[in-house]
């Protein structure tokens, strides 16, 4: 059997186990990290497996449906899995979604121009022979659909679920980052050229479309992102990240079309979207140089690190970055003054904070009954 077949068909669990372990690592981790440093996790009760599924389910429909209607070369996916699998293994905790997929789509594009030399002759030779090509369109397309999945995943998994790591800046003082580290693979239904699997596995089954036959293969895709948040807003940051990403994404798929009607300027869109999709990681990170803000411990108050889901604080009008100032009338300035504040009363709570703007607001809510410290808010620790 050709090493091309062992490639796309024995190379996929692996690819699709590791990114599973990595993003059960990662999760862990964090949940540990937090344990840690807070005494509690801010997300738990399996939250990490939980997560992941719903990730893998909701994504991996979406994605197989749109990525049915996109035809793509066995090249495309060999180079894919290879650089996936090579990545997950060298840079454990950090997923490369999109620059694998403009990696694979740039190889498979170069590929058939470069078989002439001798070496790429002969690695094409070992391999069984040239996969069919595939449109320069139907890359960009392919490039597009990963952009677009992974700013789906971002919006369903980021923002919202901020963890803090603790440091100490160049003045000594403690100060919070938030880390942006999930991760998720997603089976990928893509349709491929029915012709070379014929020629290599004469019982696989193709159908036929326009005079030509396909098939269809599950590619495991790598979903995620891992970046740090020093100064800005958690939620706006990753908001107009996959906004920003979003539009790279449109882009892309708007170039696909184009290029069936401009073929010869087809192979031009990849490396538009590589540029634009870098320039938005770039400038989001300088903005986020640029921030003075800073997560810093406060002397006149106690900042909001963390807010737990499905707790009273949850429904409060808090975010994180703020200052509490009082609580239920108590001046507050470390986390045992807030709770001596919240056991004034066991099932109500008035607050006056601070907020990252230095405007004054007041919240309040109704708590659990004789147990203020399920609260939800997770600050510095004296």
């Amino acid at each position: 059997m050709k090493i091309l077949v062992l490639i796309l068909f024995f190379i996929l669990q692996p690819v699709l186990w590791v990114g599973v372990l990595k993003s059960y690592i990662t999760f862990n981790n964090r949940i540990k990290r937090e344990r840690k440093m807070f005494s509690s996790a801010i997300y738990e009760d399996y939250f990490e497996g939980r997560h992941f599924a719903r990730a893998l389910l909701i994504l991996g429909i979406i994605g197989s449906i749109l990525g049915s209607f996109i035809a793509v070369s066995g090249g495309l996916i060999g180079a894919y899995v290879i650089i996936a699998l090579v990545l997950s293994v060298v840079f454990f905790t950090r997923p490369f979604p999109v620059l694998t997929a403009l990696v694979a789509s740039g190889s498979a594009l170069l590929i058939p121009g470069v078989a002439k030399y001798p070496v790429v002759s002969s690695i094409v030779s070992f391999t069984g022979g040239l996969p069919a090509p595939v449109p320069a369109t139907s890359l960009i397309a392919f490039v597009g659909l990963v952009i677009i999945l992974n700013v789906l995943f971002i919006k369903i998994s980021f923002g919202n679920y901020s963890s803090p790591v603790l440091s100490r800046n160049k003045r000594n003082n403690l100060v919070a980052k938030y880390r942006l580290e999930e991760s998720t693979v997603v089976p990928l239904l893509l349709m491929m050229p029915g012709d070379w699997f014929t020629s290599h596995l004469a019982f696989w089954p193709v159908f036929s479309y326009g005079g030509h036959t396909y098939t269809f293969v599950f590619l495991p895709l790598v979903l995620g992102l891992r970046a740090t948040i020093q100064h800005s807003d958690p939620k706006a940051f990753t908001r107009r990240l996959s906004n920003a990403q979003l539009i790279i994404g449109v882009v892309a798929l708007t170039l696909a079309v184009a290029g069936k009607y401009l073929p010869k300027f087809a192979g031009y869109g990849l490396i538009v979207v590589a540029i634009g999709y870098l320039i938005t990681l770039v400038a989001l990170k300088h903005q986020d140089k640029q921030n003075p803000f800073e997560y810093t411990q406060v002397m006149d108050g106690v900042r909001v690190l963390g807010i737990k889901p499905a707790t009273p604080a949850a429904k409060m009008n808090l975010n994180i970055g703020d200052v509490i100032l009082t609580v239920n009338g108590l001046d507050v300035t470390n986390e045992t003054e807030l709770y001596q504040g919240l056991s004034r009363d066991s099932t109500y709570v008035k607050m006056r904070v601070r907020d990252r703007n230095d405007q004054l607001k007041i919240t309040e809510t109704a708590i659990f009954k004789n147990s203020p410290h399920e609260i939800g808010i997770k600050t510095y620790t004296d």
